[in-house]
């Protein structure tokens, strides 16, 4: 049985994703598991008691879980099937003390995710950059695909999902996800990368040519892109192309090579205007 964990932090973002979830959840036959992390202010002061410290644990956590058996209560709902042939998602919450970058990846092993899905922000500025944190701290330990549901963005229906890539081997490794994940929805695919002049050896063209077969459906296609600014290109192509949910391989830097790289994925995780599938590299 697939696993859904959806991470929330109660806000307009987050129920707008958790609506997606049920959705989801319906369709490929999947249970959702809501987690909130709870976090406490570190700056508590050393002369107030340790009664006073669990006392306001307490207070945190009993308000999560009022929360989330709010949120769980109303999702039952939304997710009740009046027919036999949609499946009807079983939902549980839980929640604990820490950050999402801390503790997701237990999580996901602990819980066997199959996805995880979360909200963004649809726009800039501050809020976005505090929220931006939690959101990184997933992709970077989650260990499994996570989708980000722009806030206001609809996902009525999965008709056609992009997969960019830069062709590296290791991207071969994600694919069985992917070509799982658009069968149930009978989507179609197009494969494509960014740079500067194209193709340009037949090792490439080869990679491509495996990476369309690989996704084994009859609708998969490559379209290449040329240009020099690769978040801009992707932009302008799911905009053209009208996808539905872009599909990015995110690697994760040591520390040494950060300083060399700008991740593509968290440039798209604060500009992207359609839902954003990051499958782990």
């Amino acid at each position: 049985m697939k696993t859904i964990l959806l991470l929330t932090d109660f806000s307009k973002k987050a129920d707008h994703a958790a609506d997606v979830a049920v959705e989801l959840a319906r369709r490929v036959g999947a249970d959702i598991l809501i987690y909130n992390a709870c976090l406490v202010q570190e700056a508590i002061p050393v002369s107030e008691t340790v009664f006073w410290q669990n006392e306001t644990y307490d207070i945190l956590e009993d308000g999560s879980r009022n929360q989330l058996e709010k949120l769980a209560g109303r999702l039952k709902v939304k997710g009740a099937s009046s027919s036999g042939e949609i499946y009807e998602p079983e939902i549980n919450y839980f929640c604990q003390f820490g950050t999402v970058a801390d503790t997701i990846g237990s999580v996901v092993k602990k819980n066997n995710i199959w996805l995880v899905v979360m909200g963004t922000k649809s726009d800039n500025g501050i809020s976005n950059i505090l929220f931006g944190s939690n959101a990184y701290g997933a992709i970077d330990n989650a260990g499994c695909p996570i989708l980000l549901i722009p806030e206001k963005t609809k996902v009525e229906d999965i008709k056609k999902v992009a997969l960019a890539t830069d062709l590296q081997i290791d991207d071969m490794k994600q694919i069985d996800f992917l070509a799982d994940f658009v069968r149930w929805f009978k989507s179609e695919v197009v494969v494509t990368t960014v740079s500067p002049k194209g193709l340009t050896s037949q090792e490439e063209h080869q990679q491509v040519n495996d990476l369309v077969n690989k996704l084994n459906t009859n609708t998969a296609s490559f379209k290449g892109v040329t240009g020099d600014d690769v978040e801009r290109k992707l932009e302008e192509f799911y905009i053209n192309e009208s996808v539905d949910i872009l599909v990015v391989i995110h690697k994760k830097y040591n520390l040494i090579e950060r300083l060399f790289h700008s991740s593509t994925t968290k440039i798209l995780i604060r500009h992207s205007k359609v839902p954003l599938l990051v499958l782990p590299g």
